[in-house]
């Protein structure tokens, strides 16, 4: 064992010391690297296997919103605003309401669906009305509760519209409206 004396140089080899040689002729321990490639695929098979329960369907691209009647269209096109209606991993409907870019979100299950539709006339198109209870959380502030909304989609010849209100317990007024991408159909969870 050698003691170094206080501020003198290091010499070449107490620089590098025994560990740093050490690891450098040593080739990598097999057992480890197949243990991080084991964990590796571990995290990504359960990642699959809990987001891959989920689906989604029927999403709804925002182009208008407004909240007690200001107007926010632009922030939600800016941040890709959208709701999307989704199957949770328990096999409950549920509803989001996210804007993509700002990386928050509103989601929770839906309860007391109904559903009403209406005929096309020669004066409105036909459309189905959906009114439910909305338990929500929030991504961007740990609020959670219950929300009335009434959601309408309407059946155009250019595709499909939508009308979403929101009135959650503080009574604000949330509007959003805009159109469908692919198809969506609650029949399986309306009684």
């Amino acid at each position: 064992m050698k003691i170094r004396v206080a501020n003198t140089p290091l010499s070449r080899s107490e620089k590098d010391g025994p560990e740093t040689s050490l690891k450098q002729n040593t080739p990598p321990n097999k057992k480890s690297s197949r243990k991080i490639g084991m964990v590796a695929v571990l995290l990504i098979l359960s990642f699959t296997a809990v987001f891959g329960q989920q689906k989604t369907l029927g999403k709804f691209i925002i182009t208008d919103a407004k909240i007690n009647n200001v107007d926010l269209t632009e922030s939600y096109l800016a941040n890709e605003g959208y709701i999307a209606f989704y199957t949770s991993t328990d096999g409950n409907l549920s509803m989001v309401n996210t804007s993509k870019k700002a990386n928050i979100q509103s989601y929770g299950r839906l309860l007391a669906v109904t559903q009403r539709v209406s005929k096309e006339t020669k004066t409105q198109y036909e459309s189905n009305v959906f009114s439910f209870k909305w338990r929500y959380k929030n991504t961007y502030d740990s609020k959670s509760g219950t929300a009335s909304v009434r959601f309408q989609k309407v059946y155009k010849p250019q595709g499909t519209t939508f009308i979403c209100a929101i009135i959650p317990e503080n009574l604000d007024v949330m509007i959003f409206k805009g159109y469908m991408e692919g198809s969506l159909d609650f029949s399986d969870y309306i009684k």
